[in-house]
């Protein structure tokens, strides 16, 4: 039963039953005014296998979030109407049309909206500029498929910079998703290359150290190294007193993942 699928045309589209690893399930396929093919999972389908291969009401009474086939055709109808809605307000001149101007709008959102430090929207910066926009700059925001985002997810080695990338892609979608500029987010269907962290600390060596005082901008910056490396304490903790931007005597052989993106 694992290919197993159920259509059922109607006429705003095509409802169909698939078999998933949890169980069955609806889903919506139309065309939108635009002649795009659209596929929705629509929820999951009270309903059971048979011998013969097809599908039968499941015994007993309905269950929430399960749905029988008039509630699904009937969510496929708010779905194919909140899809024209999507696309009528992505027409608008003053709403962002491409992934590359959505990212624009978030980073500004982030800055004046969610306070977040400089060091974070650099951060983000960086990573759109050098890894994501290139790519995915000028492609439309309804022309944005799961598919599309895995096979460019792909092209990047297993480790953080993939996790990275995808958490500010998911990001971006999910602000534009609360703008309902998009009416689903495709990211989130993008397979993540799970990176684990180590927690281990790399510290520099006493000659690394010296070297780094040597260098130092000034007698202050010298004097945070210093501190930083023969005191153990938090090299940020430092940078806050002394409103120094230097770069850390202490380097972390795994940094944080960029978790905030999942929040902007």
């Amino acid at each position: 039963m694992q290919n197993a699928s159920l259509e059922r045309r109607h006429r705003k589209g095509t409802l169909i039953v698939r078999a998933g690893a949890a169980g069955p399930f609806y889903e919506a396929k139309w065309r939108d005014s635009t002649d795009r093919q659209i596929k929705r999972r629509v929820g999951p389908a009270w309903l059971v296998p048979t011998a013969a291969g097809k599908w039968k009401r499941r015994p007993g009474r309905l269950r929430e979030p399960f749905l029988e086939e008039k509630d699904a055709l009937a969510r496929m109808w708010e779905l194919v109407a909140e899809h024209e809605s999507t696309l009528a307000r992505a027409r608008t001149s003053d709403s962002p049309q491409t992934f590359g101007e959505l990212a624009e709008e978030w980073l500004v959102h982030g800055q004046r909206r969610r306070g977040l430090k400089r060091s974070t929207l650099g951060d983000y910066r960086q990573a759109l500029n050098a890894y994501i926009l290139p790519d995915l700059g000028d492609v439309g925001l309804l022309e944005l498929s799961a598919g599309e985002l895995q096979r460019w997810h792909s092209s990047f080695e297993y480790g953080r910079t993939a996790e990275k990338v995808l958490m500010i892609v998911r990001a971006v979608l999910a602000y534009g998703l609360r703008r309902k500029l998009i009416d689903d987010n495709p990211g989130l269907d993008v397979e993540r290359h799970a990176v684990r962290y180590s927690g281990d600390y790399d510290w520099y060596s006493r000659e690394e150290v010296d070297a780094l005082v040597r260098a130092a901008a000034g007698e202050q910056d010298a004097a945070i190294y210093l501190a930083a490396a023969l005191t153990g304490i938090r090299a940020v903790s430092c940078w806050r007193c002394a409103g120094a931007t230097s770069i850390s005597p202490v380097r972390q052989s795994e940094s944080e993942a960029t978790s905030q993106a999942a929040r902007s």
